[in-house]
């Protein structure tokens, strides 16, 4: 099953009313695409989470280890340059790019992309949408998108 996307013409939020949007729908994984349309993901099922899970903490697990940046799950949204909010499965910013942003944006969907990404494709995942996410990160400044 794809996901719901409602288009502009019925949704232009600005980014403030979107982060509020999202706030208050915290049971609705919602991403926003480079043309402000507004794209519902329904919760994973179990096998997707326990997924996304592992790959997180083998993530924070490398970086506990090492200490060059920041980890992030799947419920961390990123504003990405294009103007797309989207939120990876599992991520990681460098230190030093991550100190460069205000502690207001930090609270928010940081404007930034991060320098790592992982997307799980799941059952009800499209292989085309998987692969036009993933170069949409890599367009944006990503350098690793698995």
């Amino acid at each position: 099953m794809e996901p719901i996307a409602i288009h502009t013409e019925t949704a232009n939020l600005t980014e403030e009313q979107f982060f509020l949007l999202c706030s208050e729908n915290k049971e609705i994984r919602f991403e926003r695409d480079k043309h402000k349309n507004i794209i519902m993901n329904s919760p994973t099922g179990a096998l997707t989470s326990s997924s996304h899970i592992e790959i997180a903490a083998q993530l924070r697990n490398w970086n506990y280890v090492y200490k060059l940046g920041k980890v992030f799950d799947s419920s961390a949204g990123f504003t990405l340059p294009n103007g797309a909010i989207r939120n990876p499965d599992a991520s990681w910013i460098s230190k030093e790019r991550w100190k460069k942003i205000s502690q207001e944006d930090k609270e928010r969907f940081a404007h930034i992309c991060p320098d790592f990404v992982i997307e799980v494709k799941s059952k009800t995942d499209s292989l085309k949408q998987q692969k036009e996410k993933m170069l949409e990160w890599l367009e944006n400044g990503c350098k690793l998108g698995w």
